[in-house]
């Protein structure tokens, strides 16, 4: 009669022990989409920043050539200019907006006569959204642009 009760015994150890098994896998797979997770929103942030850099880059090169935002930034000192997207992808849910706002007059850049030259500081702004997921970055990058007098 001792051996009955000690094979009904053994069930009721393997169904606990079944129990805690699964509770434990649950958990862990929890866990583990949790960190899924966490990683893709990092590397959303990461994708934010690196756009709005490039953003700043690209806009850096266009105005060296072309000044026609800069000058418009200087007459309408009041407010801030936008400028026309470089790196915007509205098809993956990126929205880039970038700004320049003149902001004094000074000294210009060094290696232009002071004489003949005045500084203008700029500063450009850019600000990337990423929707649906709420990872955004704001980079701005100081400016200096000399201009015969």
């Amino acid at each position: 009669m001792d051996r009955n009760k000690q094979k009904g015994s053994a069930l009721i150890v393997s169904l606990i022990i079944l129990v805690i098994l699964t509770v434990i896998a649950f958990s862990a797979s929890r866990t583990t989409t949790l960190e899924e997770r966490m990683t893709a929103n990092s590397q959303k942030k990461i994708e934010a920043y690196q756009t709005g850099i490039a953003e700043l880059r690209s806009q850096f090169v266009e105005l060296k050539g072309e000044t026609t935002p800069l000058n418009s930034a200087i007459r309408d000192s009041a407010k801030k200019t936008s400028l026309t997207q470089k790196m915007d992808d509205t098809s993956k849910g990126i929205l880039v907006a970038t700004e320049v706002e003149f902001i004094n007059k000074g000294l210009p850049p060094s290696g232009y006569s002071l004489t003949d030259f005045v500084g203008y500081n700029f500063e450009m702004n850019v600000n990337v959204d990423i929707a649906n997921i709420g990872a955004n970055s704001n980079q701005t990058l100081g400016l200096k642009y000399a201009m015969s007098k």
